[in-house]
């Protein structure tokens, strides 16, 4: 601020303090905002893109804000200019500031707030504007670092459209089809720039601002620092074409870099996906319930959560819901190969059967059948008053895309009441799943956010936490909690009403009387292999010798609770014990040694006091499997013979000790063997030796002994 201006400045002031009320002076200087949020972003060489969108700090509502430009590092005779901040014209000649390579800048409102306001800081704001000449460029946006990557070679038109980082395309194969790349040299005067295609029988059929080199296959040009060019190549083939660029060493030299300084890869296709529908790149996307018209089309984050669950579990909905309720919303976004919207889209339907409604809008079922021709649509599931279980197909371009399952549920016609704790005990009122209820239509289907009536048959012996409890949004059981007033039992009824139900069901809670008298351990198996998980069990009665109810008792145990003689790797030193229908179970490990277990306990201060001190235990044993003796091998009977006149003399060796040789005999020839009555005694060590008649024809004699059932040898005799 000049000198001038200074004065003007505080004779303006003075004059405002003498003849003019006090007022709010808005600060003279701007602030300046800071950001510490890092950006990096490719663009093309000339062309406005959105550099970064920043959170910044430091708004003053009544200046207009600053942006400092640190010092801008990049490629010789570089420039970034920036044209908006948060949609807003940043303060410089002709609404743009430009910041030479080397050189620092400041961004400012035009108007107060333009940048901002306070209220808003946290909101990212968009920095737009663009560069010159390609490379790297690098500065900072009120403190936060920001890298532009401006490339020599890119894509810009084929198969699909051109996005950053433009370093790959696509194309079709044909011999009159082209797919156009632009190319920019360092912009140093006279620095040339080399671009070569290869591979798909790529060649060059024209390129802007640039001599063509002699190659008769025209697969490289030479383009001048004036402007970009514009290079067409061909693509007669299927495959991939790789377009490299490479700068001259120094001005005219001829010489160029063997490293190129962008590459762009043009995949070749057989035909155009452009605007042709893309299975697996569109979406069909559900949500459970009613409301406005949905917007599922990013399917990540919530969506993709919401669409799971539709896709997992059925939607539920009353069959007796009105046209304003839906029971699901589905959208389906139509793309093609390159990730982008179809222009053109194809015929999206929806069905349902065998009940239902579907419509295309909110709040106006149409019948059992909806279509639409658009990119995107909505669709809608209603109810038609019949209950059941019904099948959403959603058909895209004549292809199923997806199902989805809705079940329409009736009224109550009956319920499930399943008894969790079948004892508690009289003074008892901590349990709050004595029971639990389900309701179901007439086919079988758990009803969501059902009121269940509840009441107990007999309030001097129990009564419940709730007259009325509600199953869960999706059928869930509902939990009833029981109270034990006396010893007893009543019956606990569920209905649809508080009198006179229409639907019910019952159930009978016991309550035992109070307090405990006898406690009891007990291991699961009278012997287990070392290192066997075991159970034990705490079993506890009240004074009529029935099982305690549920409940938390406490000092069941004196200090020290349950000791093991051993180390069973379990802790049972609670004083405590927890009972579910009057036990309680531990699992434990018995030691790897063999030998006696055992476990007892003191009974504490919360048993009956004829109990208390009294010792409880349990024991077992701990042992491996005896090996089983084993089992005796015997050789076979050895037998011999002699023929002396009318008499066959035997004899042989056998097992001592085992049995008498039974003899056998058959004729040649024969398959029967007849036994003879007369056996031969085994004598010390084992010999045996005997006579029979001699047989009148030739024979087949043989021999076993009783005790090992072995046979010997046969021997024949020939008459």
């Amino acid at each position: 601020m000049s000198i001038k201006t200074t004065k003007r400045l505080a004779l303006g002031v003075i004059a405002s303090l003498v003849f003019a009320p006090l007022v709010a002076v808005a600060p003279a200087n701007a602030a300046a905002l800071t950001s510490t949020t890092a950006q990096s972003v490719t663009v093309l060489v000339g062309t406005s893109s959105t550099l970064g969108t920043f959170t910044f700090a430091g708004f003053d509502d009544g200046a207009a804000d600053t942006i400092a430009v640190g010092t801008v590092s990049g490629p010789t005779g570089g420039t970034v200019t920036f044209s908006t901040v948060n949609g807003a014209v940043v303060a410089g000649g002709g609404g743009t500031v430009a910041v030479n390579v080397n050189a620092t800048g400041t961004l400012t409102e035009q108007t107060n707030n333009a940048f901002g306001a306070l209220a808003a800081a946290a909101t990212g704001k968009a920095l737009v504007g663009q560069v010159n000449r390609p490379g790297t460029y690098t500065m900072t946006i009120g403190g936060a670092t920001l890298t532009i990557v401006a490339r020599s070679l890119a894509y810009t038109t084929g198969d699909g459209p051109a996005v950053s980082p433009w370093s790959t395309g696509a194309g079709v194969a044909g011999p009159a089809n082209t797919v156009t790349v632009t190319g920019n040299t360092t912009g140093v005067a006279n620095v040339r720039a080399l671009v070569t295609v290869s591979g798909a029988g790529a060649t060059i059929q024209s390129a802007t601002n640039s001599n063509t080199v002699a190659n008769t296959a025209l697969t490289s040009t030479v383009i001048d620092q004036t402007a970009a060019s514009a290079i067409v190549i061909r693509t007669p083939e299927v495959g991939t074409i790789t377009v490299s660029l490479f700068n001259e060493t120094a001005a005219n030299s001829g010489l160029f870099s063997t490293t190129a300084a962008n590459t762009v890869t043009i995949t070749v296709r057989s035909a155009a996906t452009t605007n042709v529908y893309s299975a697996s790149n569109s979406s069909v996307l559900a949500i459970k319930g009613s409301g406005s018209p949905i917007n599922l089309t990013d399917a990540t984050g919530a969506n993709a959560t919401s669409e799971a669950d539709a896709v997992s579990t059925p939607a539920l909905i009353a069959a007796t819901s009105a046209g304003t309720v839906e029971a699901l919303g589905i959208q389906i976004d139509q793309e093609d190969a390159n990730d982008a919207n179809l222009t053109t889209a194809v015929r999206n339907e929806i069905s349902i059967s065998p009940i239902g409604a579907v419509g295309v809008a909110v709040d106006a079922p149409l019948g059992s059948y909806a279509t639409e021709t658009a990119q995107n649509s909505d669709f809608y599931v209603f109810a038609d008053g019949r209950s059941g279980r019904a099948t959403v197909t959603v058909t895209v371009g004549g292809v199923v895309a997806k199902t989805y399952t809705v079940i329409f549920f009736g009224a109550v016609a009956s319920y499930t009441l399943t008894t969790t704790n079948a004892i508690i005990a009289a003074g008892d009122s901590a349990d709050a799943q004595v029971l639990t209820v389900r309701a179901l239509d007439a086919n079988s289907q758990a009803i969501p956010n059902a009121t269940v009536h509840v009441s107990s048959g007999t309030t001097t012996v129990a009564t419940v936490d709730s007259a009325t409890v509600t199953t869960g949004a999706a059928g869930e059981a509902a939990d009833i909690g029981v109270n034990g007033i006396a010893a007893g039992t009543s019956v606990i009824t569920v209905g649809n009403a508080a009198s006179s139900p229409t639907v019910s069901a019952t159930a009978t809670i016991t309550i035992a009387a109070a307090g405990i008298s006898t406690v009891s351990l007990a291991f699961d198996k009278t012997s287990y292999l070392p290192g066997e998980r075991a159970t034990i069990t705490i079993t506890l009665r009240n004074a009529s010798a029935a099982l305690v109810g549920d409940f938390a008792y406490t000092n069941v145990f004196a200090a020290g609770g349950i000791v093991p003689s051993s180390n069973l790797t379990t802790d049972m030193t609670a004083m405590g014990v927890t009972s579910v229908n009057g036990v309680k179970t531990f699992t434990v490990f018995m030691p790897l040694i063999e030998g006696p277990v055992s476990v007892s306990a003191t009974l504490g201060t919360g048993v009956a006091t004829a109990a208390q001190a009294t010792v409880v235990t349990a024991s077992t044993t701990v042992a491996r499997p005896k090996a089983p003796e084993p089992e005796p091998v015997y050789e076979k009977p050895t037998l011999s013979f002699v023929v002396s006149g009318d008499r066959v003399f035997l004899s042989g060796t056998a097992a001592d000790g085992e049995g008498d040789i039974i003899i056998y005999v058959k004729r040649v020839g024969t398959t029967a063997w007849k036994e003879r009555a007369k056996t031969l005694e085994v004598a010390a060590p084992g010999d045996f030796n005997g006579s029979i008649k001699a047989p009148r024809g030739n024979v087949v004699i043989r021999v076993k002994q009783e005790g090992t059932g072995l046979f010997s040898n046969q021997v024949i005799i020939v008459k």
